[in-house]
């Protein structure tokens, strides 16, 4: 287990100019973060809901995006999908690994 304030970084994949980390103090639905450099955005991947169609994503930052809003792009959204599947067990064991779910946090933080 990771210590309070430490950001693990999801080991199990990268996705070219995307930063991938799981927060050591977080809310079920197995997640991890997602957030590109320079962007004013941030998404949860929840990875065991993600199927082959649907890669299940929720936006952190803004929380509630307007309609013309320029977030994540179809290329790097099929790319986390196909390595989501791929690596799901691994990021499974990873969240388990690095963290510590506590029961009446924030899922806005």
């Amino acid at each position: 287990m990771q210590g309070e304030g430490v950001v693990p970084k999801v080991e199990a994949f990268k996705v070219e100019g995307l930063n991938l980390k799981f927060n050591s103090l977080d809310h079920m639905e197995p997640h991890f973060h997602v957030l590109k450099p320079g962007s004013k955005w941030e998404i949860r991947v929840y990875f065991l809901s993600s199927d082959e169609e649907t890669l299940h994503i929720k936006y952190k930052k803004p929380p509630n995006p307007p309609a013309n809003f320029d977030g994540i792009s179809k290329s790097e959204r099929k790319d986390l999908l196909e390595k989501v599947l791929k690596y799901r067990a691994e990021l499974f064991r990873e969240w388990e690994a690095k963290v510590q779910v506590m029961e009446n946090y924030n899922a806005n933080t």
